[in-house]
């Protein structure tokens, strides 16, 4: 698992499932830029271990320092079999300039599945936008 933010709950009911059910383990990983200060790095630090401590499956955690902290996920997911990533929700912007979960999604030689977690009933203008457009 990787992302440019908190893990939710749904990616990680998700990744514990799938890692129970095939005997894997998981890797949870956090990008930081490398001149975060130390009080960042502690509170990701003790968020990743509080994680890893919900799962059943074997888990390791590490932070990932890179400035650009797509391609630094992308560099250390290149040996995992599958990604399992927030779809993020980066709006009007995200859509224009992409997300950065989309430019990990494509740069990765596994298999990714995108969680869209917390996602409410959809508007009336996606919906006809849906409807019409796909």
């Amino acid at each position: 698992m990787s992302d440019q933010g908190l893990y939710d709950a749904t990616k990680v009911v998700i990744a514990d499932a799938i890692a129970v059910e095939f005997g894997a383990s998981v890797d949870l990983l956090f990008s930081l830029d490398p001149s975060a200060p130390p009080q960042q790095r502690e509170t990701v630090q003790n968020h990743l271990n509080e994680l890893a401590a919900q799962f059943t499956a074997p888990v390791t955690n590490r932070i990932v320092e890179a400035e650009d902290q797509s391609a630094g996920l992308i560099d250390v997911t290149s040996e995992s079999d599958l990604l399992i990533i927030s779809a993020g929700t980066d709006g009007f912007k995200g859509a224009l300039f992409g997300r950065p979960a989309d430019r990990i999604v494509e740069g990765v030689d596994c298999t990714a599945i995108m969680v869209r977690a917390g996602e409410t009933e959809v508007g009336l203008i996606r919906r006809f936008l849906e409807n019409r457009v796909f």
